[in-house]
């Protein structure tokens, strides 16, 4: 048996695509399918794709860009034989309007017949309709009949009522229709009409009627069927359908779009109670310009003078035309029959033309417009500035009377340049047309028409204009007429018309460009609010990027949007159409949506009034709010909010605080110049910025130069009352919103969000417990209630207003982990905010202890640092018996040398400095024995600190081969060595003080002799003195000193001195300033504590490590386990923790474990002994200040 192999794709030429012919096409191409075996969805829709032309990939373009996961080719097809084939109703039409026989056989023929039609009942309904008035079957053409019979009963209706003369009474409120003979008496009268002289009219329900004005006008409307002679046409029809009398010209107009539907006729139009009432008291101001409520676009009288010009480069651009189906053919046949009879296109000869494109209205219709965009491509630029919108409440303070004024068709009142008529030409399947008015979609279109509103109402400060819309805003009744009444002039004056169904006038709230405009301030539109709300999440980047432009138009409303939005901007960015749509990201959706609801209501600005800028700066976001004082508080003018970049997240604090500073100035720089304003921040380094005179970068120089120019009022707020610019620069979003659930809500600006919890389990833990029975039999101040939670049932507390489950005790440490682990706050706000939520006995008491339990709160926060006292060392008994010695640099290369290798006597205070050329322990050993053991003897002990040329094993075997004690001190505590650190400093100012250059080394030894010849306050004299007996002699001694040598002194005298020099004795080191000295109580009984770094650190890193168990202790240092070894730690440097008590037996001796965020590359580094193996020796190098160093193995 052979096996046929399943073949998917193989080499395959289609014929280009059948624009004529699709569905034969597609029957030769699933035949080729077939032979070759080719069955996979993915190969077909590839080959198919490969066959289509350019115009023809261009009408299936959303297929093609965006296609479908799945049935790629079935879709392809779908779209190809909807854009390109015959509807039933074109077949049905071609088949009726057959040529006869032709060169063709009969059967032929017949196969033409049964390709265009197998359907009888379509065939029939055709044949009906080809046979009734044009009238009439243009009514029915939209209709949606599935039976010929009901089609047929339609039609009667709009043949009953075609030919009928109404009568037009707009004083009527409904309209109403003479009523059968057979429908009175089929039911009973159901209400009754009253007319203008008193008299009853009673009714017989309604019914729908098709109207037919003219050659345009079909409508449909519901009348009363009432006791009257004739059909009479009330307001309600002409309110629905958007109608209008002309009663100078005597025509019928439709308000929609101007056009014409009855002109005067010989046949009578009845008239009756003609006469719109009034409905406020601008209409009688209206009534005195009836001319800027009718169009004329077929008159050519430009009054205010301004013509659209279309100033090219290059030849004439030119398209074919583009084909369309029946439903946009015949919008676009009637739109453009509509836009001629009303004078704005023609029918055209031009060179250029532009295809027809068919925009979808929100109606379901469809607006024709053209496709000019390879005409804007040649065509020059018009730099005319248009409006900022955000620009319209500038001049609003004050004003409690509004009204919008909208124009009618803005664009079309502006006509064409006679030399740019031409190039307006638009080509369709049905001509070509060209525009005397101009047309949407023209480059610098807009600019032409802001000019010319510009030029009308520049002088007119109560209207702000923006495009087509004209706001105009007065501060009573009576101000707001004057200024309707001026502005009509100018209108009428320059020939303009408005759209009166689109204004609203005389109105204390009303919606402008987006926007909810009030006495009081502006706010978004609830309804776009709303619609941005309920978005779902997009599906591509272009819809992502529209969500985040409807959300950008309402940014200054928005307080914080900056960071929430970063993961949505990270996703919107790039190439292509497919997003990762991260849990991330839904978070930043859903918490945008959120803000969105809770925009802020912004106020009018006064020119006058006190104005101030807030800022502040996170390590994420920079943020600023604009204010004014008006009466008695502070009102929010605007807010903004950015990202940082990752450059500028790794500035230091005050650099964000300033970039902060520059950026709000320069974001609110049109509103702050030439006006006086407070910059507030909370950086209190900030405030001195300008006036200190420390050298600052390049970039701090050019921010604080941009400030200077706006303000010099820079002031300190506390962090506490900066809450808005602090939200603004911190606010950011939780990893995983879909888990979160908002407990209960509280009056808090910013409520705490607990996820994870579960009511239902808490509910049933709350039974199983037992513990609730011993809550409803205690007396307290709660008011317990049992709260229907869905199918459970839970037990809460409603004393404070709001609804707190009750806890029981396997709920409550889980619950404070979760609150006060959102930000590890103190004791009272970790209580408040839990309390706010839940409650359970002895709550306050559990959460102050576990507070101070807990190990990240203990590890990160700093509350006092411990200060022992100094501890006095026993003075030694003679001279040179104990030192202490250090090192000083790396310096400035001289002479070779880089380091001084420091050495003084406890007794004499004798100082030695050796210059080394490294600092190698073997340096170091040499330097003590050639020039302080050689000259002064060994010493008894020697005291240096735990640098690892001290703590090397070299340095370790001379100590023990000289026999000498050595002490180290602890680490990071410099007091232990305090006397040669006191040296490093009088050595290091003295050499600066000699010399401006690096040539220390010759400086050298002047500087030690001044300090040895120095006069000390300790012992009250130098240290030459208590070396030598006598001073040393210095340059520029004015007398000689007594030569001892021309004395000859008796035995008597050298034995008197010789027990003198025994008898001196060093005083004890006076100690200049007392220290606060503070050890806490807790720290002596503490079995654990923490060890402060005394390194550096990163800016969130954590000051302490810890716990660590304690080993041993004394007065001045403990002995602490440190990862298995022992270290001895000064007190300074510990604090005592506080470890949660351990059941397990065995277990109460061992610290919990560090949190293991903490990097491992924070830990003190360990001292490295030195080894005398060759081939580490190799690894050894010389950095450029001198120092040898032993490069890590990813350098070597």
């Amino acid at each position: 048996m052979t096996v046929q192999p399943n073949i998917s794709a193989v080499s395959l030429k289609l014929p280009e695509f059948w624009n004529t012919a699709p569905e034969v096409w597609f029957a030769r191409v699933e035949a080729q399918f077939g032979t070759k075996n080719i069955s996979t969805d993915q190969t077909k829709y590839d080959y198919v794709v490969s066959a289509l032309d350019v115009k023809t990939a261009e009408e299936v373009q959303d297929v093609l860009v965006n296609p479908p996961d799945a049935n790629k080719y079935s879709v392809l097809k779908r779209a190809l034989l909807k854009a390109f084939g015959k509807s039933q109703a074109q077949r049905d039409n071609e088949l009726l309007n057959l040529n006869g026989l032709g060169d063709r056989k009969p059967t032929a023929l017949l196969r033409k017949i049964n390709a265009l039609n197998d359907d009888p009942q379509s065939l029939k309904r055709a044949l009906f309709l080809s046979n009734l008035p044009a009238d009439i079957r243009s009514i029915l053409a939209g209709q949606d009949f599935g039976d010929i019979q009901k089609l047929a009963e339609a039609a009667d209706r709009i043949w009953e009522t075609r030919g009928r003369s109404y009568l037009v009474d707009t004083g009527a409120e409904v309209s109403v229709y003479p009523a059968s003979v057979q429908e009175r008496k089929s039911q009973p009268p159901s209400s009754t009409l009253t007319a203008a002289n008193g008299t009853s009219i009673h009714t017989w329900g309604k019914r729908k009627v098709f109207i037919a004005i003219g050659q345009k006008g079909q409508y449909q409307h519901e009348f009363y069927l009432a006791d009257v002679t004739r059909p009479i046409l009330g307001a309600d029809f002409f309110i629905k359908h958007g109608l209008a009398i002309d009663l100078r010209g005597k025509r019928l107009l439709s308000l929609d779009n101007m056009s014409i539907l009855l002109r005067e006729t010989k046949s009578p139009l009845s008239l009756s109670g003609l006469g719109f009432p009034l409905k406020h008291e601008y209409d009688s101001l209206l009534q005195q310009f009836p001319e800027i409520l009718t169009p004329h676009f077929h008159q050519y009288n430009n009054k205010h003078g301004v013509e659209h010009h279309i100033i090219t480069q290059g030849p004439p651009t030119h398209s074919r035309a583009r084909r369309l189906d029946q439903a946009k053919l015949s919008a676009a046949k009637a739109e453009f029959l509509q836009m001629e009879d009303m004078g704005i296109i023609r029918r055209s000869k031009s060179a250029w033309s532009s295809p027809l494109h068919m925009v979808p209205k929100a109606d379901g219709k469809w607006r024709p417009c053209g496709d000019y965009r390879r005409l804007n491509a040649s065509t020059d630029d018009d730099r005319y500035p248009l409006p900022h919108i955000q620009d319209f409440n500038n001049h609003l303070a004050g004003c409690k009377v509004f009204s919008k004024i909208d124009l009618i068709r803005g664009y079309h009142q502006i006509p064409m340049a006679p030399s740019s008529i031409p190039k307006t030409a638009v080509v369709t399947p049905f001509g070509l047309w060209e525009f005397l008015r101009m047309p949407f979609g023209l480059k610098n279109a807009a600019q032409s028409f802001q000019r010319l509103m510009d030029g009308i109402l520049r002088d007119i400060p109560f209207a702000f204009v923006y495009l087509d819309d004209i706001l105009v805003a007065s501060r009573s009744s009576q101000e707001h007429a004057q200024h309707l009444e001026q502005l009509f002039k100018l209108l009428s004056a320059n020939g303009l018309v408005i759209n009166k169904a689109k204004c609203i006038f005389g109105v204390e709230e009303l919606d402008f460009l987006g926007h909810h405009v009030s006495a009081i301030g502006i706010s978004p539109l609830p309804d776009r609010v709303a619609a941005l709300r309920d978005s779902k999440p997009p599906q591509n980047r272009t819809g992502l990027q529209r969500f985040l432009g409807m959300i950008n138009y309402y940014h200054r409303f928005l307080p914080g949007l900056a960071p929430i939005l970063a993961p949505l901007h990270a996703q919107a960015s790039g190439k292509g159409q497919s997003i990762e749509w991260s849990a991330e990201c839904q978070a930043s959706f859903d918490a945008v949506k959120e803000i969105l609801a809770r925009s802020v209501l912004l106020h009018h600005p006064l020119p006058d009034a006190p104005t101030s800028l807030t800022v502040d700066a996170s390590s994420t976001a920079v943020g600023a709010q604009l204010e004014q004082r008006q009466g008695q508080s502070w009102v929010p003018l605007a807010f903004f909010s950015r990202k940082l970049s990752d450059a500028e997240k790794k500035y230091s604090a005050f650099d964000r605080e300033l970039l902060a500073s520059y950026s709000a100035v320069k974001h609110f720089r049109h509103f702050l110049e030439g006006r006086p304003f407070t910059l507030y921040t909370d950086h209190k380094p900030l405030t001195f910025a300008l006036s200190s005179e420390t050298d600052r970068s390049p970039r701090q120089t050019r921010h604080l130069a941009f400030i200077a120019e706006f303000t010099t009022d820079i002031r300190h707020i506390k962090g506490k009352f900066n809450v808005v610019a602090d939200a603004l620069s911190r606010i950011t979003t939780t990893s995983n919103a879909a888990d979160t659930i908002n407990l209960c809500p509280v009056s808090t600006s910013h409520p705490v969000e607990v996820d994870w919890t579960d009511f239902a389990q808490l509910a049933k833990d709350q039974i199983q417990s037992g513990e609730m029975a011993s809550y409803r039999t205690a007396t307290t101040g709660l008011i317990l209630k049992d709260i229907d939670i869905g199918p459970s049932t839970l037990f809460c507390d409603t004393s404070l207003g709001v609804t707190r489950p009750v806890l029981p005790v396997s709920w409550t440490r889980p619950v404070f982990n979760k609150i006060h682990g959102l930000s590890h706050p103190g004791v009272r706000p970790t209580q408040k905010a839990i309390a706010q939520r839940f409650v359970w006995h002895g709550m306050k008491r559990d959460i102050r202890q576990w507070c101070k339990e807990c190990p990240d709160c203990q590890a990160s926060k700093i509350h006092r640092h411990t200060h022992s006292a100094l501890t006095k060392r026993p003075q030694p008994s003679d001279r040179f018996r104990s030192l202490h010695v250090d090192l000083v640099g790396p310096l400035p290369e001289s002479h070779g040398m880089t380091y001084l290798f420091t050495v003084i006597d406890r007794f004499t205070r004798w100082p030695e400095a050796v210059p080394l050329p490294d600092a190698q322990a073997s340096t170091c050993a040499t330097a003590l024995l050639h020039h302080w053991v050689a000259r002064f003897g060994v010493p008894e002990d020697i005291t240096s600190d735990r640098g690892r040329q001290f703590t090397s094993a070299l340095w370790t075997q001379l100590n023990s081969l000289l026999g000498i004690n050595a002490n180290t001190t602890t680490a990071y505590h410099p007091q232990a060595n305090g006397m040669v650190e006191r040296l490093h400093r009088q050595l290091k100012a003295s050499l600066k003080a000699r010399t401006t250059s690096s040539n220390w080394f010759d400086e050298l030894p002047m500087v030690l002799l001044g300090i040895r010849s120095s006069w000390r306050v300790d012992p009250g004299c130098s240290p030459a003195e208590l070396v030598y007996g006598s001073t040393l002699r210095i340059p520029g001694e004015f007398l000689q000193p007594h030569d001892a040598r021309t004395v000859e002194p008796d035995l008597p005298f050298l034995r008197h001195l010789q027990q003198t020099m025994r008898s001196v004795q060093p005083p004890t080191p006076q100690f200049h300033g007392q220290p606060s000295v503070y050890v806490p109580a807790n720290l002596a009984p503490a079995k654990f504590v923490y060890v402060r770094k005394d390194s550096h650190k990163h800016p969130l890193q954590r000051p302490y490590d810890g716990p660590y168990l304690v080993l041993n202790k004394s007065d001045k240092f403990f002995t602490v386990d440190i990862k298995g070894r022992p270290e001895t730690i000064s007190i300074d440097r510990l604090k005592a923790a506080f470890v949660t008590q351990l059941t397990t037996a065995g277990d109460t001796d061992r610290p919990p474990e560090p949190p293991s965020a903490e990097p491992q590359a924070n830990s003190p580094p360990q001292p490295v002994l030195p080894t005398s193996s060759p081939s580490r020796d190799n690894l050894v190098t010389k950095t450029r200040s001198g120092r040898s160093v032993r490069l890590p193995s990813r350098f070597r």
